[in-house]
């Protein structure tokens, strides 16, 4: 099932007026003041580029943001569940630039069905391998546990 979501979304979508005018929706509620350039940078590009091209596909669960290690779930998560604005996920991940977070912010908006799946699945995903380490924890944590535990200052 995960593998047909690929298939389904349209990846080669042309970014169009009406998706700018989501940007700029996005951007009126910032108050950066390099916004406006952004906005015509992407303007700008309108007419060559295509959403896909800030992107790499590399399987149907790994898609990352083009020329970065960042997986656009990491964005999404950020912008999403810890509604973080642009801006400030620009200064956590400082590998991407403030117009490829509204270009992700962009794609999750044209797929909304697809793409939230696929962050919902990446979010079980982490969590489930979390419990499982928290459960099991690898020797070398444990024994770093165990050093810490015997090195607790007592109160007195």
């Amino acid at each position: 099932m995960k593998k047909r979501w690929l298939r389904r979304c349209e990846f080669t979508r042309k970014l169009t007026r009406r998706d700018l005018k989501l940007v700029k929706k996005l951007i009126l509620s910032c108050d950066h003041a390099d916004v406006n350039l952004k906005v015509s940078n992407m303007e700008a590009k309108a007419g060559t580029m295509q959403l896909e091209d800030y992107f790499e596909f590399l399987s149907p669960e790994d898609i990352r943001v083009k020329g970065t290690r960042i997986g656009i779930e990491h964005i999404l998560y950020e912008y999403i569940h810890v509604a973080k604005t642009p801006e400030q996920i620009a200064q956590q991940f400082h590998t991407v630039t403030l117009e490829q977070i509204y270009a992700t912010i962009l794609f999750y908006l044209h797929n909304q069905e697809t793409i939230g799946k696929y962050v919902e699945d990446w979010l079980e995903y982490s969590l489930k391998a979390q419990a499982e380490q928290d459960q099991n924890p690898p020797p070398f944590i444990a024994k770093l546990c165990q050093l810490k535990g015997q090195k607790q200052p007592s109160a007195s």
